[in-house]
């Protein structure tokens, strides 16, 4: 018996989306007068068992349309009648599947929701498939940043696979948040040999979107693996980082650098949120207060400089060392500073004035540290 003849192009749509089905169907009705089969459930006549008549027309299809918005993500019916046997089809016929990564770059809505709308209307597995799959992590990354495709990782569900893929991508952070092109040389450099069927999965996904690219493949993963101490790099500075100071809520982070700049970093993300700058040489040192609000720096160009964090503002410039100031630590009240120099001198410091309370003088070499308090400001390593 001869094989039935595909030749329908079928159109899937959320009934709430009527006018986009309407819009649609002016725009085909053109290449419909010149024999092109169209086919959606308005063509289902009064009497007609509509399960079976969709049933048949998908038998007959040979090009599936996707009106794809929120309420289409939503509709049971379409996930489990229409989407299965488009797929099935599309395999048969060895045509190429439609896939999320397919979804145009100039619509911002689904590539920044999508993970929101599966996880909502309760398809978890999907989910979980889609953020292990290279071709959405490569396309997401380059449509909407890393910011937004690691929030995705927070509407999935916990599991070992989602675990370690989460923690791989932190951990590649620094490089591909600018250069999405070495996402596959990240997965494949860091991803532990023994996650055989992971790592098989990311080069089906690398063949499919990058088979016209050059990449280097690292043969084994020789970079730094998920699961060990380190958790993210963070890369942004110009020259050495001397000194961090972590706020009270643990939630953000400041590191003084030899490039003249302090800056502000989100710990979870990992993302530069503030560039401090104004100081004239090498910062050696930086302290937060106690209300997580301002942070003060200690640099080679002599002074101390008060900054309100949020907002990279220098609110007041300390000056009276000799020499480069190395050290600073805060009294846990906020009010008061301690500052250490290379001149040999302690100076204990008003914050709100700038005025200088008192000052020691008797060691025997510059000092170079003091100590922190239990609030979260640091000073500089020895």
């Amino acid at each position: 018996m001869a094989s039935r003849q595909r030749d329908l192009v079928f159109i899937s749509y959320s009934h709430k989306d009527q006018t986009w089905l309407d819009r649609l169907r002016v725009f085909l009705k053109a290449y419909e007068r010149k024999g092109l089969k169209v086919w959606c459930d308005p063509y289902i006549e009064v009497g007609q068992r509509w399960e079976r008549e969709i049933e048949r027309a998908l038998e007959d299809t040979c090009v599936g349309v996707l009106l794809i918005s929120q309420d289409f993500i939503a509709s049971d019916f379409i996930y489990e009648r229409e989407l299965p046997p488009l797929r099935e089809g599309a395999d048969k016929s060895e045509d190429q599947v439609w896939h999320w990564s397919d979804l145009p770059v100039d619509e911002p809505y689904l590539w920044q929701q999508l993970a929101y709308h599966l996880r909502h209307a309760d398809r978890l597995d999907e989910l979980e498939k889609l953020l292990v799959d290279f071709r959405w992590l490569y396309a997401k990354l380059k449509a909407a940043g890393l910011n937004a495709l690691m929030a995705d990782f927070a509407l999935a569900p916990k599991g070992k696979t989602l675990g370690l893929m989460r923690q791989t991508l932190e951990l590649s952070a620094h490089v591909v948040a600018t250069d999405p092109e070495q996402l596959a040389s990240q997965l494949l450099g860091r991803i532990p040999e023994s996650e055989v069927q992971l790592r098989e999965s990311i080069l089906v996904g690398i063949d499919q979107t990058q088979s016209d690219k050059n990449w280097l493949r690292l043969l084994h993963p020789t970079l730094s693996n998920p699961g060990g101490p380190l958790q993210r790099i963070f890369k942004g500075h110009d020259d050495w980082v001397h000194a961090v100071a972590i706020t009270p809520d643990g939630r953000r982070a400041i590191s003084a650098s030899d490039d003249k700049t302090l800056r502000l970093w989100d710990i979870n993300s990992g993302e530069m949120l503030t560039r401090l700058e104004g100081h004239e040489g090498w910062v050696n040192a930086v302290a937060i207060t106690p209300d997580g609000r301002r942070g003060i720096s200690a640099s080679d160009d002599k002074t101390l400089r008060l900054w309100d964090i949020d907002s990279g503002e220098m609110l007041s410039r300390f000056e009276k060392h000799e020499g480069s100031f190395t050290a600073i630590a805060i009294s846990p009240d906020g009010q008061r500073a301690i500052s250490a120099s290379g001149d040999k001198t302690l100076q204990l410091w008003d914050i709100e004035s700038g005025k200088i309370l008192t000052s020691s003088r008797g060691t025997k070499g510059g000092l170079t540290r003091l100590p922190s308090h239990p609030m979260g400001t640091a000073s500089s390593p020895p």
